[in-house]
C-alpha cells in the first residue's frame, strides 16, 4: 500500500515530502515528552531538481505538524504529531545529503523551568496550573478530582523543575500525565472505559509480544504519616493487585513522615497501586498504521490465552514508516524509569526573620517568619524550646526582626522548626552583653529585666529597669537594693542571725511591734 507523507508548517502551504522522506518516527508516551524524528534528503546537486525544499522552512523554533495519508482512500490526512523543531542536523545518507529533524511537544519547556515556589492553601491542580502558566504555550486539558485534595497549607518547591514537580504531584495521587499539542491530560489507569479492541487473528496485527511479570510486586503497602495536631504516627494500608498474592509477595512498609494528612497517605497508596499495576506488564502490539490509537485508551486482546484478555492501559503509541509502510506500535506497562523518584536531598538549615506574632491558622503553636531562600511569603515554623514538658518548661518567643536558624522535620521543607537565634551581619547583642571574652552570661528580656552571671566576680545579679537589684557575689555577699520598698513577710518564725558580727538597723524611724 502506497503512502504520501505530508509535512505541514503552521500558517504555510502543505508540503508533500513523501519522495524525500528517509525516516519517520513519532512517539507519545506517558510521563515523557512526545517527540518526532524525521530524516529527508536535501542538497544542491547540479543538473538535478534539488533542493526539494528550503532548509529555512525547518529552522529550530519553527512549529511543525506531521500527517500521514493513504493514497486512493479518499486521501484523508491523519495528523499524528505536532510540535516545535528543537534539533536540526545535516548528514550523509548513502552518499545523499539529508536533513535530520527532532520535533518535540511544547511541554519540553517544563524540563528547563526551575525556581523556588511557595504555595499557600493550594491543591495539586492549582500547583500544576501555576507551573504551566510560567511556560509558554501550555495548558491543562483533562484533569482528575483526586487533585482537589488535600489543600496544602504551605508547600515549598526548591529548585525543582516544573516537569519534575508536575510529575511528582500527579504520581503522588496515583495518576500519570500525557501530552499532545502542549495540552496536559491527567490519566487515571483505573478507568478502562475507553477500549481499543483487537482480535488476535485480525489482518491488521503485525506482531504481538506481551510479558506479564510478578517478581517485583508487594502484596500490601503500609504508609506511616505524622499527625502534627496530636503528635502521633498513624498508618494506612492497601492491598496490591491479585497477581502479588499468587506469588506470595512480601509486604512493603514506608515511613513517609513528611506527609501530615490522611489524604496524602491515601494518595501515596494510590501511587503504590499504580506502580504495581503498570509494572506487571511490558511489551505491546504492532498493527498497520492507525491514527485512532491514543494514550487515553486501554488495550484488550480477544481470542488470547486466559490471563491476557484483561484491559491493559496503553502507555505508549509509536508511529513509524518502514519500507514504505506505516505501522503503529501500541505499548503497555511502565518500567521503573518511567516513574518519578523523590530526590534524596539533605536540606541544610535556613536563616529566617521573625515577623509580627500572629495566631497560627492551624492551631499548631507555630510562629510566622520569612525565609529568604523561600521568597517573600510568610512561612509558619514550630518553635523549639530548651524544655517543653507539661510540668517543667522553658518558654520564650523570639521578637520581631530576630534572626533565627530553622531546621526541617522529616526532611520536609513544609515543616520547619526554629532551633536557635543568632547575631549576624551588623546585628550586635544589647548592653551589657558584648562579643568579647569578659562579657557576662545571662538573660535580658525586651522589658530590660536582667539576670547576669559573672564568673570572674563569682556573682549573680538580678536587675529591673526600676533599679530594683539583687546581688549574690563574692565581695558583696547578698545585697538587695530598691528605690521603692522592701517587704519581708513570713507566716511563721523569721530569724536574723549574724554569728560573726553585728546587726545594724537604720531608718528615719524603727517600729517594733
Amino acid at each position: 500500500m502506497n503512502q504520501a507523507i505530508t509535512v505541514t508548517l503552521t500558517g504555510k502551504k502543505q508540503k508533500d515530502v513523501g519522495d524525500a522522506l528517509i525516516h519517520l518516527k513519532t512517539e507519545h508516551q506517558v510521563n515523557q515528552v512526545p517527540f518526532a524524528e524525521l530524516t529527508m534528503v536535501t542538497g544542491n546537486f547540479p543538473n538535478t531538481d534539488y533542493p526539494l525544499f528550503s532548509e529555512d522552512d525547518y529552522k529550530i523554533g519553527k512549529e511543525l505538524a506531521i500527517s500521514i495519508r493513504y493514497e486512493g482512500q479518499k486521501e484523508i490526512d491523519h495528523k499524528i504529531f505536532k510540535g516545535i523543531i528543537t534539533q536540526r542536523a545535516f548528514e550523509s545518507v548513502e552518499e545523499v545529503p539529508a536533513i535530520k529533524l527532532k520535533v518535540e511537544d511544547p511541554s519540553f519547556r517544563l524540563k528547563n523551568q526551575a525556581g523556588v515556589y511557595f504555595y499557600q492553601k493550594k491543591n495539586g491542580l492549582e500547583i500544576i496550573k501555576k507551573r504551566l502558566n510560567d511556560c509558554k504555550g501550555l495548558s491543562v486539558g483533562k484533569t482528575n478530582s483526586r487533585l482537589n485534595q488535600p489543600k496544602y497549607e504551605q508547600k515549598i518547591s526548591l529548585n525543582q523543575t516544573a516537569w519534575e514537580e508536575i510529575g511528582m504531584t500527579l504520581q503522588s495521587c496515583g495518576l500519570v500525565m500525557a501530552w499532545q499539542d502542549g495540552k496536559l491530560s491527567v490519566l487515571d489507569y483505573s478507568d478502562t472505559s475507553s477500549t481499543y479492541k483487537l482480535t488476535i487473528d485480525q489482518d491488521e496485527i503485525v506482531d504481538i509480544s506481551l510479558n506479564q511479570k510478578a517478581n517485583h510486586l508487594s502484596k500490601e503497602a503500609q504508609v506511616s504519616y505524622w499527625d502534627p495536631k496530636n503528635n502521633k504516627i498513624k498508618e494506612k494500608k492497601e492491598k496490591s493487585i491479585p497477581l502479588a498474592s499468587d506469588v506470595d509477595a512480601p509486604k512493603m512498609e514506608t515511613n513517609t513522615l513528611d506527609l501530615t494528612e490522611i489524604a496524602e497517605a491515601e494518595h501515596a497508596l494510590q501511587s503504590f497501586l499504580l506502580q504495581q499495576k503498570m509494572m506487571a506488564w511490558e511489551g505491546g502490539v504492532t498493527v498497520i498504521g492507525d491514527a485512532s490509537v491514543n494514550l487515553m485508551q486501554s488495550l484488550q486482546l480477544l481470542k488470547v490465552p486466559k490471563g491476557y484478555e484483561e484491559k491493559i492501559p496503553i502507555t505508549k503509541v509509536t508511529h513509524y514508516i518502514e519500507k514504505g509502510v506505516w505501522y503503529t506500535q501500541i505499548g503497555v506497562g511502565m518500567q521503573s524509569e518511567d516513574f518519578f523518584e523523590e530526590k534524596s536531598t539533605e536540606f541544610d538549615m535556613q536563616l529566617g526573620e521573625v515577623q509580627s506574632l500572629q495566631k497560627d491558622p492551624q492551631g499548631l503553636g507555630r510562629i510566622p517568619i520569612k525565609i529568604a531562600a523561600f521568597g517573600k511569603e510568610t512561612f509558619w515554623a514550630f518553635l523549639g524550646q530548651l524544655s517543653a514538658g507539661s510540668s517543667q518548661s522553658y518558654f520564650r518567643i523570639p521578637q520581631k526582626g530576630e534572626t533565627v536558624c530553622v531546621a526541617f522535620l522529616h526532611g520536609s521543607l513544609s515543616q520547619g522548626i526554629i532551633l536557635t537565634s543568632s547575631y549576624l551581619g551588623n546585628k550586635n547583642p544589647p548592653s551589657p552583653f558584648k562579643l568579647s571574652s569578659d562579657t557576662p552570661m545571662g538573660f535580658l528580656s525586651e522589658g530590660k529585666l536582667q539576670i547576669l552571671f559573672e564568673d570572674k566576680k563569682h556573682s549573680i545579679k538580678m536587675h529591673t529597669p526600676d533599679n530594683h537589684q539583687v546581688i549574690l557575689g563574692k565581695s558583696e555577699g547578698v545585697k538587695v537594693e530598691s528605690k521603692g520598698g522592701i517587704d519581708l513577710n513570713s507566716s511563721k518564725k523569721m530569724s536574723l542571725k549574724a554569728s560573726g558580727g553585728n546587726i545594724d538597723l537604720k531608718g528615719r524611724s524603727i517600729n517594733l511591734n
